[in-house]
C-alpha cells in the first residue's frame, strides 16, 4: 500500500496498490506480510500494530498522525523519514524502529527491541506527558538527538549508545527523573549542553 493523497488511514481513497492508481482499499491496522508507504499526511484514530513480515515507512514529506493511539512494533519494522505524532510507541523485543526526522510522542515510549534515532543535525524527540522506558532487552542508539520530556521519566535497564545534544540551546534531557541501572556506551553530551533533572 502506498498513499496517493492526504487522508485518513481508513479512507479507501488514500491508498494505491499500483503506482498512481487508487485501489479502493485500505491496509489493515495490523501490518503483517505487507508494506505500507506513507508519502502524504495520513491520520489514524486507532492503534496500529506491525507484525512479522510487515513494514511501515513514512517518507518525505509524509507524516503519520495518531496522537491518541499506540503504534506497536511487534516483530516488523517502522521507518520514519517523515514526521510522526504518536499517542504512544512500543517496540517489542523483535521489533525495529528508525527515526530520521523529529517526532512527538504524547505518552510513553517502551523499548524492548531496537530504537535508532539518527538525525542529520541536532533535532528533537518530544515526549509530551509520558516516560521512556528501556527494558533489559532494549537498545536505544542515538545520533544528534535532543530528548525533551515535558513531564516524564527516563529509565534505562538496557543499552543507550550515541550523542545527546540540544536544539537552539535547549536542555538535552529536561524535566525528567533519570534512572539508569543499564549501560551507557560512548554517550557524549556536547560541552555547551546539560542534563537537567
Amino acid at each position: 500500500y502506498t498513499s496517493i493523497r492526504d487522508g485518513a488511514w481508513d479512507d479507501p481513497g488514500t491508498w494505491s496498490l499500483k503506482v498512481g492508481e487508487p485501489c479502493d482499499c485500505t491496509p489493515s491496522a495490523t501490518i503483517s506480510g505487507f508494506d505500507v508507504m506513507i508519502n502524504h499526511n495520513v491520520s489514524a484514530d486507532f492503534d496500529i500494530e506491525i507484525e512479522s513480515g510487515g513494514m511501515l515507512t513514512i517518507g518525505i514529506p509524509g507524516s503519520l498522525s495518531m496522537s491518541e493511539n499506540t503504534l506497536e512494533v511487534v516483530n516488523g519494522n517502522f521507518i520514519s523519514d517523515g514526521f510522526s505524532h504518536l499517542g504512544a510507541l512500543e517496540v517489542a523485543a523483535e521489533g525495529y524502529t528508525l527515526f530520521t526526522y523529529p517526532a512527538i510522542i504524547e505518552n510513553d515510549i517502551v523499548i524492548r527491541g531496537v530504537l535508532d534515532v539518527l538525525f542529520a543535525e541536532f533535532d528533537s524527540i518530544i515526549i509530551m506527558q509520558g516516560d521512556m522506558d528501556i527494558t533489559e532487552t532494549g537498545v536505544l542508539n542515538m545520533e544528534l538527538v535532543c530528548l525533551t520530556f515535558n513531564d516524564g521519566d527516563f529509565t534505562n535497564y538496557g543499552e543507550v549508545v550515541g550523542t545527546l545534544g540540544s536544539v537552539g540551546g535547549e536542555t538535552v534531557l529536561s524535566h525528567t527523573d533519570l534512572s539508569y541501572p543499564g549501560v551507557f556506551f560512548n554517550l557524549a553530551v556536547r560541552d555547551d549542553d546539560k542534563i537537567d533533572y
